[in-house]
Formats: structure tokens, C-alpha cells, sequence
């Protein structure tokens, strides 16, 4: 989809009318680097992420402090040698495990990962990538207006309709630990989704369905003329 374009102009339209944190349903998408992973979602749009990070940093320092508790399940994958070490790296003689184990906050090593976490949130490094605001969530990154970013949205629902094909992943246990922790805040929760020919089946927003025509370019239509009946979730 092309900035400046009539029919681009047309959804633009559309997704600028829609009051910020309202929802969205996103349907097939299919992320660039999703390992063939297909997933239905609700996301609400419009989010401000600064505000999210700063809730996060205050829940942060409540787990810091006491006032909220914080019990985790750890899962992740390590590269067992022949002598029974672990390691994050794969070798010609190890072999592929996944470890798992329960943490609280009582556990130093919980404690360090809440640390580094919130310092990650609190003292960001700065970012490179060059996104340009072309209307309300909607972005063009380096000056290329042929592709669409969706950003400022936070997922609320996601469900995968086909499994991508992930490959094995080892990590060590104190990145696994931080991993952990960040799924459990907002910011993790952060989306920013393609608006292009292929990364998505359609999309519902204000009573209008998003979808494409056979030369690529997006078209609006009623929600009941697409594929599959959806429930629109109301703002």
C-alpha cells in the first residue's frame, strides 16, 4: 500500500476516525519473521507508549519493594554436553534440553532480573530506526511509503491458527529470567503489525472490514462480504 494513493488515502481515513484505544481485529496475520506462524488478534489501537512503560516501571517497583507479589514459571532451552553441563551455544556432542523451574521474588536471581529489567525500561538505549508519523498509529520507517507499520498497539487477544515452524533456542538461565519478566509487563505486549498485500487476511476496525483486490491494493468493504463472519469488538 502507497502513501498518497486514493484507495490508501480511503483506509487512512478509516483508521484516523477511529478514537485512540479503541480495538481492532486483525485477522491471518502472518508476521514477516514468524516462521510461517499464522494468528488472529485483537489489538487496541492508538496506545501511548509512554504511558504503558511508566505503568510498568511503577508495577516494577512495587514487586521491588513487596507491595506486589511475583511467582514465574521459567521454561527455556539449553545444549547439554556428554559430562551433563549446560550450554547455550549447540556443539558437535551436545544435545538439545529444556529446562524448567518455579521463581519468586524471594530468589536472589529474580531479584536481578527485576533489576536489569527495570533499569532496561528506566535508561533505554537510544533507538536508530527513523519512523516517520503518516496519520494516527500509521508509519513509514527510512522514507519508504510503499509499506505501512501499524504501531502504538497493544495486544490483547492472540490466537494461532497455524504453528510456525520455530526452530530449537537455547539461552542462558539469567536471560531466560529477564525474558520471563518482560512477557509479564504491557510494553511486552507492544505490537506493531505490516499493513501490505499478504501479511494479513483482513482487518475490522470502526464497522469496516480491510482487504485487498487482486492487484494489491486495499479496499474497504462490509464486514459480512469477507471470508469469515467476525464479532467487532466495540471502543
Amino acid at each position: 500500500m502507497t502513501f498518497g494513493s486514493t484507495k490508501s488515502n480511503e483506509v487512512m481515513t478509516v483508521l484516523n476516525e477511529m478514537r485512540s484505544g479503541g480495538f481492532v481485529f486483525v485477522k491471518g496475520y502472518t508476521p514477516l519473521h514468524g516462521n510461517g506462524e499464522v494468528a488472529d488478534y485483537y489489538i487496541q489501537f492508538g496506545v501511548n507508549y509512554g504511558r504503558i512503560k511508566d505503568n510498568d516501571i511503577l508495577d516494577l517497583q512495587a514487586v521491588q519493594n513487596g507491595t506486589k507479589p511475583l511467582n514465574l514459571h521459567i521454561k527455556y532451552g539449553v545444549w547439554v554436553d556428554p559430562q551433563g553441563n549446560q550450554h547455550n551455544r549447540k556443539a558437535k556432542d551436545r544435545s538439545p534440553m529444556t529446562v524448567e523451574f518455579d521463581i519468586g521474588m524471594d530468589d536472589a536471581r529474580l531479584q536481578a532480573a527485576v533489576t536489569k529489567v527495570l533499569h532496561h525500561l528506566t535508561d533505554p538505549n537510544p533507538t536508530t530506526v527513523d519512523y516517520t508519523k503518516e496519520g494516527k498509529g500509521m508509519y513509514s520507517l527510512d522514507g519508504d511509503t510503499d509499506r505501512v507499520y501499524i504501531r502504538d498497539a497493544l495486544r490483547m487477544f492472540k490466537n494461532v491458527t497455524t504453528e510456525g515452524d520455530w526452530p530449537f533456542k537455547a539461552s542462558s538461565e539469567s536471560v531466560a529470567i529477564e525474558n520471563a519478566v518482560r512477557k509479564t509487563l504491557r510494553v511486552g505486549k507492544y505490537r506493531q503489525f505490516f499493513f501490505e498485500f499478504g501479511q494479513f487476511d483482513y482487518i475490522v476496525v470502526n464497522g469496516a472490514a480491510i482487504t485487498f483486490d487482486a492487484e494489491g491494493e486495499p479496499i474497504i468493504t462490509d464486514p459480512a462480504m469477507v471470508k469469515e463472519p467476525v464479532q467487532v469488538v466495540a471502543a
